[in-house]
């Protein structure tokens, strides 16, 4: 009898707890040349592939998520928000070559429905890359971005929409054109 008086209370908050995480929109970094500013949640991890990338977000504290992809290690670090602007540092090395990269992250919300991002990337022996998107969200579920990103000296003008299920708020699909290539994605998290 003791085991049910603490297990009911136990479950129930963990049911508690798994809803409301299953209420947050994922805030995934693909598609495109950009991260956003957001950070995977303590103790979850993110899985985001597709066509172009494939990348592991864990979140490790508050503000604070560990990343590793195809060809490099690195970390994000949420580092301020408003209403109106936020911003994350995002340092990381390419563990193929050894150099370092460190971005800067930035949006700037226009209204509740619109938003400009801008991901100046700072790169060890290579020219500095950026990129600059605006984002429109049709619905709560339905983001359709248009991006210019420069890398390695080359421009390209990038369009992509991404999809939030509306009953799996934990997922997102992405398809569109990044880098003059098509491009699908998926993003889970866990």
């Amino acid at each position: 009898m003791k085991i049910f008086k603490f297990a009911i209370p136990f479950i129930a908050t963990l049911i508690t707890a798994t809803a409301a995480i299953a209420e947050t929109p994922i805030c995934a970094d693909r598609p495109g040349s950009g991260n956003a500013v957001c950070t995977v949640d303590p103790r979850h991890w993110q899985v985001e592939t597709g066509s172009d990338q494939s990348e592991l977000r864990l979140g490790i504290i508050p503000h604070l998520e560990a990343n590793i992809s195809n060809d490099s290690l690195g970390f994000k670090y949420f580092a301020y928000s408003n209403s109106k602007f936020s911003f994350a540092a995002r340092p990381s090395v390419n563990y193929k070559t050894g150099y370092s990269t460190f971005e800067i992250p930035m949006q700037y919300n226009i209204n509740d429905k619109m938003n400009v991002t801008l991901d100046p990337q700072f790169i060890q022996h290579d020219k500095p890359a950026i990129a600059l998107a605006f984002n429109n969200s049709f619905s709560s579920s339905i983001t359709l971005t248009s991006e210019f990103s420069i890398q390695g000296g080359s421009g390209y003008v990038n369009s992509y929409v991404a999809w939030i299920p509306p009953k799996f708020q934990s997922l997102q699909i992405d398809l569109g054109i990044v880098k003059g290539r098509p491009t699908i994605g998926i993003s889970k998290r866990f």
